[in-house]
């Protein structure tokens, strides 16, 4: 006759360990210890086996060894060390091992594995965020008045929730998805954020993050964006070109300068843009890595300047790029997709964009490709006004490359640069002061005439924005007039970018006549401008010397 019918078997909620329900009566028997023996298995569940049918009978129901179990540890017991247990699981992000050392070290509480996750489940204890919980901040977010954005006290699982944490990307069908794209720094109403004032910007007065189309824009720009440059670092159909090529440099410094000419309706900014745009065709053909970041940092700045101007130059690229790569080629689908993006956006999809790219360096082992991309993404953060991540970016290269190498290449050139950027951000000027001039000491004579060579041109020329800063106005014309004398001699530089860059200055300061009279020095360089501009025949360059005359 059975002694144990399968219905009488049942699992107890805590120890995960069978018990025997009898027939006669409802209550659960909590089964005795039992010695371990070659009649029994134990593997994490006992099975019975081998009785003898005569042993069996004689034995009664209840003298009958059932089986090896854990002791069930009442809910009281539970409750009493539940405050421990949420300290350390919640409190102090401990791993669920370590709780249950620390537990049994420290209040000689032993439980399973098994047993803690079960009572996590059922006092709703955890760790990450879920889809709704990410929602929910992001509404309070959105409907909290500009003045207190920047304070709101969030709070999930008991835990202060970090703000960045409601940008990262969820995962659905194994693919990540952006809830909401990310605020511009500007507007998260930081009070020890120290922006330049160019970059002081009015806040709005609610921060509208669309989780509609907007966000969906954003999400297939950065996907075609990651497939595109997976693509490229591992084809071979085209020669890569991961640097900041001199095409790159003469088409988008150009439309940057240009933008700084449309600042102060100089008609010469048009001829620039003109000329640059036509540098687009070539770029197309030879897709250097770093276009798609230079399209979206240069479209920022000038639809800042002219949401009209930048617009038009952004459709006749992504025209271009239509008929030159096909409608279905990643280009061509990022310009038409960021015609989409408006502007209070476009901070949110750059810093996307830098942490995508950020990621997909960790799968390139070419430390020289990995240098190059690097930087990309510093001028990436750069646009979108993340100092403290293109600082620690920053700080990571430099120790990598150090900056007293004699040899001026493009990757040292940008590190230098983003060394004079953030000391001026920091207000720390003498340090990078004394670097600076140890580059001129080999270079300049005593007479302080240039020479000519490029590490003493670079040197002028941020020396010149170091000083400007500096609000010293006369050492800043100073070396970038020596900066222009020297590119002219050298013949490797963008000249009207250093005489914009002077013409800046000197307005910046009142001194209009000398921006004058530096337009007329040197006419001969501007006058390769003429060709570009559509307004030739009744306007020319003398213009804005009479209008600062």
């Amino acid at each position: 006759m059975a002694l144990i019918s399968q219905s009488d078997i049942h699992m107890c909620d805590d120890s995960g360990d069978f018990a025997i329900e009898s027939n006669d009566d409802t209550d659960v028997h909590v089964a005795a210890p039992l010695d371990r023996s070659s009649d029994f298995v134990v593997n994490q569940q006992i099975v019975l086996e081998d009785f003898a049918p005569s042993s069996v009978q004689s034995q009664t129901p209840n003298s009958l060894p059932l089986r090896l179990r854990r002791p069930v540890i009442p809910s009281t017991v539970w409750e009493r060390f539940r405050p421990f247990i949420h300290d350390l699981y919640i409190g102090q992000q401990l791993s669920l091992d370590e709780v249950r050392e620390r537990m049994k070290e420290q209040h000689n509480f032993d439980a399973t594995e098994q047993m803690y996750k079960k009572r996590l489940r059922d006092w709703g204890l955890r760790k990450n965020y879920t889809q709704p919980q990410k929602l929910d901040a992001i509404k309070q977010l959105r409907e909290a008045p500009s003045e207190t954005r920047g304070d709101l006290p969030f709070r999930v699982n008991g835990v202060p929730l970090k703000e960045r944490r409601l940008w990262r990307p969820v995962m659905r069908k194994r693919k990540p998805v952006i809830l909401a794209p990310r605020p511009s720094p500007v507007y998260r109403g930081n009070p020890r954020s120290r922006l330049p004032p160019r970059l002081r910007t009015p806040s709005p007065q609610r921060l509208r993050l669309q989780l509609g189309s907007e966000t969906q824009a954003i999400e297939s720009l950065l996907r075609y964006t990651s497939s595109y440059h997976s693509w490229y670092l591992a084809q071979s159909q085209i020669k890569p070109r991961y640097g900041l090529t001199q095409q790159l440099q003469q088409v988008f410094h150009g439309l940057r300068m240009a933008g700084s000419l449309l600042r102060r309706n100089d008609s010469m900014a048009f001829g620039l843009i003109n000329r640059s745009c036509s540098g687009f065709h070539a770029l197309l053909k030879s897709q250097p890595f770093q276009l798609m970041p230079e399209v979206l940092s240069t479209f920022k700045y000038i639809r800042d300047i002219s949401s009209k101007i930048g617009l038009a130059v952004l459709e006749f690229f992504a025209l271009l790029a239509k008929t030159t790569l096909g409608v279905s080629h990643p280009i061509t689908n990022f310009a038409t997709l960021l015609l989409n993006v408006d502007r209070e956006h476009l901070d949110s999809c750059l810093g996307l964009y830098g942490e995508l790219l950020l990621d997909q360096t960790k799968s390139v082992r070419d430390d020289s490709v990995c240098t190059k991309i690097q930087l990309t993404i510093i001028d990436i953060f750069r646009a979108s006004g993340q100092f403290g991540a293109e600082s620690r970016l920053y700080r990571r290269l430099s120790h990598a490359n150090p900056l007293d190498n004699p040899v001026l290449t493009v990757e040292r050139s940008l590190l230098i640069e983003t060394a004079v950027r953030l000391a001026i951000y920091a207000g720390e000027y003498s340090t990078i002061e004394k670097f600076l001039m140890q580059m001129l000491s080999r270079s300049i004579v005593l007479s302080g005439k240039q020479n000519g060579d490029p590490l003493s041109v670079f040197a002028c020329m941020q020396l010149g924005r170091l000083y400007y800063h500096m609000k010293s106005p006369v050492k800043s014309e100073k070396f970038f007039r020596l900066a222009i004398e020297g590119a002219l001699q050298h013949g490797g530089f963008e000249v009207l970018t250093m005489l914009a860059n002077v013409e800046a200055v000197l307005l910046s300061f009142k001194m209009n006549k000398e921006a004058a009279q530096l337009r007329i020095d040197y006419q001969q360089v501007w006058a390769q401008l003429d060709e570009w501009r559509l307004d030739r025949g009744s306007q020319s360059q003398t213009d804005f010397v009479q209008s600062q005359i």
